[in-house]
């Protein structure tokens, strides 16, 4: 319901005219409005002296939610060369607000306007909750100097209290009050801003940002003709945490953490960016998940759209990977358009040995079409030290190999070839390998093995199973992990047919074969036969096809009572061991396989 009460008045002894305004609005929202208001009352009592027109007791008052009653009050007055208005101190969103306003025109028709704001413990929320704050306060301050279609503006804006949140950042001003200026000219008939220079700081939290515009046009599609931004001293922590984070949410990074500064210079044009400059000083960058760190990062970024950019380096003094800790490193590379590539190899060491990076490129950076190639070496490693940081069972010998290459294409890693590496004395090849959705939250790896020639002493000892003298190959197929988990694969493990060497198995390795295949135990402690400590074998088999959380087991052959034969023996006195157990949860068997490395043998008696 809408009402327009209006009433004249002539003031007693006066010759002047008074006309008191009132309107009531019941319900208005859309249009200007950022919310919808109810119970809209505004009211003024306009009178003339001279060629001025005033407005006393004037007030605007209306309801919202949230915010409750805002009340406003203040006065006006309007010449053909002048006006000025003045807010009293009033009730607006539940915190207060006053301020004021002046407009003088000379006789040339140049104007010039000022204005000054003031809002303590502004309360609100948007309907969409996309931005509110709470208890927040701003002062605003505001100088024009105006000739035609001209106007030259210098803008300050500050903020030292409450909180503010427009998703999905929330900013504490309190603890991390703001200064904001801005100088500029508008040219109201090309609907052009240009020569904008902007200045800001936020305390202990970013530090000092600038930024000059040539030109924005207003006119049509928004347009920066050209633009710069410079950041000094930036603090990391506060930019990453008080910035990044939030858009971080629900990505593998959400964890991140920074500490040290940087400058960064920025520019674009024709709405585009065109170059960026980035110096990093002792920066430090931590995320949980994966647990991750690079300590210390310094060095310089340059990065062009056209042409060829500065050379760019970076160098740290320490980093780690899923708790695998690395050493100091340095790389030079070039950055230009959407990728960047090495200029030099890369050196980083990883425990004892090292990574060695010949080749790296990326292409269509932050594209779903992002491409990547690489080509290293891994310098041998001691195993021992390795499986100790990524909290895996420990065994002996070293880690070698050398990547042939590596493909990024559409957010999928393959390897070119296969990945070569030698361990317990034999060759390990790795090959299909596949990272599907490498970026995505739940890490996938697609992968085909193959052992040959393993050592099976080296191997055994590592994992105190018992000794086996002899060599050993092995074929893992359609091995499929989700978050380095196996999920399912058809592995199969077999004496090597060309091996010459001594084949001798242990009392205990027998008894834990016999163990896992879910055979008999401790039946070699007893008798004639403890007085052996080893017995020969013609072959060694077993095989796991992990289906649904199940591994369904084999080996060598069938037995005559439903089992299968994992040792078979050679001479006298001849052993076999044979396994009963067909379906074996994935999960009890892994536990299995630990509670055998931890044990202490078998006792002879």
């Amino acid at each position: 319901m809408t009402a327009l009460a209006a009433g004249l008045v002539w003031w007693a002894g006066q010759a002047t005219a008074a006309l008191q305004v009132r309107v009531e609005i019941g319900k208005a929202e859309g249009g200007p409005l950022p919310m919808a208001v109810r119970d809209l009352v505004a009211g003024c009592v306009l009178h003339a002296t001279g060629s001025a027109l005033h407005c006393d007791d004037a007030e605007l008052s209306f309801r919202s939610e949230p915010g409750g009653v805002s009340q406003l009050q203040g006065s006006g007055v309007w010449s053909p060369s002048s006006w000025e208005a003045q807010l009293l101190p009033s009730t607006l969103l539940g915190g207060t607000v006053e301020g004021q306003a002046h407009y003088l025109r000379d006789s040339r028709g140049r104007g010039q306007a000022d204005a000054s704001l003031r809002l303590d413990g502004l309360s609100y929320e948007g309907a969409s909750g996309r931005y509110a704050t709470d208890k927040g306060s701003v002062a605003l301050d505001v100088l024009a100097l105006l000739d035609g279609a001209i106007a030259r503006f210098d803008v300050r804006l500050s903020s030292s209290a409450g909180q503010a949140y427009v998703e999905p950042v929330f900013i504490d001003l309190a603890a991390h009050p703001l200064e904001l200026s801005i100088d500029g000219v508008w040219d109201s008939s090309a609907r052009l801003l240009r020569d904008l220079n902007l200045s800001g700081s936020q305390t202990d939290l970013i530090g000092n940002l600038s930024a000059q515009i040539s030109a924005i046009r207003a006119a049509g599609p928004f347009r920066i003709e050209q633009a710069s931004l410079n950041a000094r001293d930036v603090r990391l922590d506060g930019l990453v945490a008080g910035y990044l984070v939030p858009f971080l949410a629900g990505t593998p990074w959400e964890s991140i953490s920074a500490s040290g500064s940087a400058d960064l210079k920025f520019a674009i044009a024709h709405n585009a960016p065109v170059a960026a400059d980035l110096e990093l000083r002792s920066a430090t960058l931590k995320a949980a998940q994966p647990a991750s760190a690079i300590e210390n990062l310094d060095g310089s970024v340059h990065w062009v759209r056209d042409g060829d950019a500065e050379p760019s380096s970076l160098r740290w003094d320490a980093a780690n990977y899923a708790s695998l800790p690395l050493g100091p490193a340095s790389l030079r590379f070039e950055a230009s358009r959407l990728g960047l590539h090495l200029l030099e190899p890369m050196r980083q060491p990883i425990l004892d040995g090292a990574l060695v990076v010949q080749r790296f490129a990326l292409a269509d950076v932050g594209k779903p079409s992002m491409s990547a190639d690489l080509v290293a070496e891994l310098e041998p490693i001691e195993l021992g030290a390795l499986c100790r940081a990524l909290g895996w069972p420990e065994f002996g010998g070293r880690l070698s190999g050398r990547v042939p290459g590596v493909q990024l294409r559409d957010g999928e890693l393959s390897l070119d070839g296969g990945l070569d590496a030698k361990v317990f004395g034999g060759d390990v090849r790795i090959g299909s390998l596949r990272m599907p959705d490498v970026f995505g939250r739940l890490r996938k790896l697609l992968a085909d093995v193959q052992l040959r020639n393993l050592d099976l002493r080296q191997l055994t000892q590592a994992f105190s199973f018992g000794r086996i003298d002899g060599h050993i190959d092995g074929d893992v197929s359609g091995l499929r992990m989700l978050d380095w988990q196996p999920v399912a694969f058809d592995a199969r493990l077999y004496s090597s047919p060309n091996d010459p060497g001594r084949r001798r198995i242990s009392q205990r390795a027998i008894d834990n074969l016999s163990s896992l295949g879910g055979g008999p135990t401790g039946l070699l402690s007893r008798g004639a036969l403890r007085f052996f400590d080893d017995f020969g074998y013609r072959r060694i088999g077993w095989s796991c096809k992990l289906v649904d959380g199940v591994c369904l087991m084999d080996g060598i052959e069938p037995t005559e009572d439903g089992g299968y034969v994992l040792v078979e023996g050679r001479w006298l006195p001849r052993i076999e061991v044979v396994g009963y157990e067909r379906r074996v949860d994935w999960n009890r068997f892994v536990e299995q396989l630990l509670a055998v490395r931890q044990s202490q043998g078998v006792e002879i008696r």
